[in-house]
């Protein structure tokens, strides 16, 4: 369907195209076409590029016109419809394993008493089941489930599985082309746009604890939770400490997010010490760990500190960001590089008054 469908849904202020896999690149993008097909963008005279601040974007009828014509002029493409995750969770099954499918239906099933609308493709057994989250219910951010499948052996499979849940800040695909070449299906042939009311509500509390229900189901029927740790570089210069997945779980959070935006504001990314590209990428990383992935610090915080580098470009950066998903590094880390040039910050830390370690 394509986006002036959405009109009068729901849904319309939460779409955004993507850009189809194969598509013309223009040469001032950053992206790769290895990476396209699941990516937000838009069309130009020179080709597609990355929608830079789609987390908070907002898409209106008018717009929907536009977006048709990006896919038309951008290559004959059939629209590929996105959607930002903020208030439309989903959960996102990436093992290809019917009996994961079924092990996490039937959970969500005995959970809520009622059945959503569960998105998959032809080729493929994965799916994934959207939720409404309730109005006035506190965010959703990404969350991931990362496991074995019973009697497999890490050692010979390697990469974990991964169930992820997509909330605020994250996007996910409702219509078109899927990369493999075929195209995304609901079942029942009921999907957002024709059936939006079945989509079940749910509040935060009640999709925490059906978070953890899946995770108990699937450990009750013999699926390995116990994820070999890699070796990384340690906040103490260590080689040797244990990575963790990033998230509000993570042992290295920091104590609260104010403090993270003064270390931040106290020191700049172009301090001389991230002035080596690795040394950055560590701090960006710690970073990354200390909010918790949370994708609003990321855009009000984490791009304006980065884009004071001259030079930074926005798709790299998101790009880099992305690519973290465990670390050892985080907020002490961060407070060991920083806290020569944040007296502030230290002296909150140990609960001194305000200018005391300036004195």
């Amino acid at each position: 369907m394509p986006f002036k469908d959405y009109k009068n849904s729901p849904l319309l202020p939460w779409l955004v195209p993507i850009i189809p896999k194969g598509a013309k690149l223009s040469p001032k993008s950053s992206l790769t076409p290895e990476r396209i097909g699941k990516i937000p963008g838009r069309w130009t005279d020179e080709g597609w590029v990355g929608f830079e601040g789609f987390t908070k974007h907002r898409t209106t009828a008018k717009l929907c016109d536009a977006f048709d014509a990006y896919f038309k002029d951008g290559g004959g493409y059939a629209p590929i419809v996105g959607m930002i995750n903020d208030e439309h969770l989903l959960v996102d099954n990436d093992h290809d394993d019917m009996m994961t499918n079924m092990i996490v239906g039937a959970t969500i099933e005995r959970v809520l008493w009622e059945k959503t609308l569960i998105r998959y493709r032809p080729n493929s057994f994965r799916k994934a089941w959207i939720f409404r989250l309730k109005p006035g219910s506190r965010p959703i951010t990404k969350r991931k489930h990362r496991f074995y499948a019973p009697k497999e052996d890490p050692a010979v499979v390697g990469k974990p599985h991964e169930i992820e849940l997509l909330g605020k800040g994250q996007q996910c695909l409702i219509e078109g082309m899927h990369p493999s070449g075929v195209p995304y299906a609901w079942e029942e042939g009921k999907s957002p746009l024709n059936a939006y009311t079945e989509i079940v509500e749910v509040d935060a509390e009640t999709m925490d604890f059906l978070w953890a229900e899946i995770k108990k189901d699937l450990i009750e029927h013999g699926y390995n939770f116990d994820i070999p740790r890699a070796d990384g570089a340690g906040g103490s210069g260590t080689s040797t400490a244990e990575r963790d997945v990033i998230g509000v779980e993570h042992f290295d959070t920091a104590p609260d997010t104010a403090l993270l935006r003064q270390l931040l504001k106290d020191f700049p990314a172009t301090h001389e010490a991230l002035a080596d590209r690795d040394d950055w990428i560590k701090f960006l990383m710690a970073v990354k760990t200390a909010c918790a992935g949370d994708e609003e610090f990321y855009e009000e915080v984490v791009v304006p500190w980065n884009l004071e580098f001259p030079g930074m470009d926005e798709e790299y950066l998101r790009e880099r960001w992305e690519s973290f998903h465990e670390s050892s590094l985080g907020w002490s880390y961060l407070v060991a590089v920083a806290q020569a040039d944040s007296p502030a910050l230290v002296g909150s830390l140990f609960g001194l008054p305000p200018g005391h370690l300036a004195a």
